[in-house]
Order: structure tokens, then C-alpha cells, then sequence
């Protein structure tokens, strides 16, 4: 295996030290701080970018709008009246079934 070597050997590591017990309340205090901020200045951004997508949207006219309704009740009410159809016949068929098995009726 080949030896690794740092890209500058004169340099010697060092371990950082965590700070003490003030100093890491008050980084931690910091930290909070910091974190507020952001949350705002992230929610500013976001609905900045929000209002320039909305710009960009290009809005269906109301005859668009109409006739897409028009066509989406109108696939709503067919379907209703084809499940109430088939829940009839169903309802039916098991009916005679009834009268025709056990001789008497639900």
C-alpha cells in the first residue's frame, strides 16, 4: 500500500477546543438568532419566488373555465347515474334471486 502524505507536510494538525461553558451557551444563543433569521429571510425568498412564478402563469379565460365545468359535471352526473343504474340491477338480480332460493324477499 502507498504511504499518503499531506500536500504540505511542514504544517501540523491541531484539534480544535470546544469552547466553554459561557461562550457556549452565548454561540448557542448566536445560533438561535441566527436561526430566526433565516427562517424569515428563507420565507421572504420563497414568496418572492412564489410571486415571480405567478408571473409567469398564464391564466385560462372564463369561456375555458365554463366549458371545462361543464364537462367536468357533466362526466360527474353520467357517472352517478351509471353507478345508480348498476347498483339497480344488482339490487334487482339479487332480489329474484332471493324470492327464487328462499321464496321471500329483503
Amino acid at each position: 500500500m502507498a504511504e499518503q502524505r499531506s500536500p504540505k507536510p511542514q504544517v501540523a494538525g491541531s484539534t480544535p477546543v470546544p469552547p466553554a461553558g459561557r461562550e457556549k451557551k452565548q454561540m448557542a444563543n448566536i445560533a438561535k438568532k441566527n436561526a430566526k433569521i433565516n427562517v424569515v429571510e428563507n420565507l421572504k425568498n420563497f414568496l418572492n419566488e412564489v410571486e415571480i412564478e405567478f408571473r409567469k402563469v398564464i391564466w385560462p379565460d372564463k369561456k375555458f373555465i365554463f366549458s371545462a365545468t361543464a364537462i367536468v359535471l357533466g362526466i360527474v352526473i353520467f357517472s352517478a347515474l351509471y353507478v345508480m343504474f348498476v347498483d339497480w340491477i344488482i339490487s334487482h338480480f339479487f332480489s329474484f334471486l332471493s324470492k327464487f332460493i328462499f321464496n321471500r324477499s329483503f
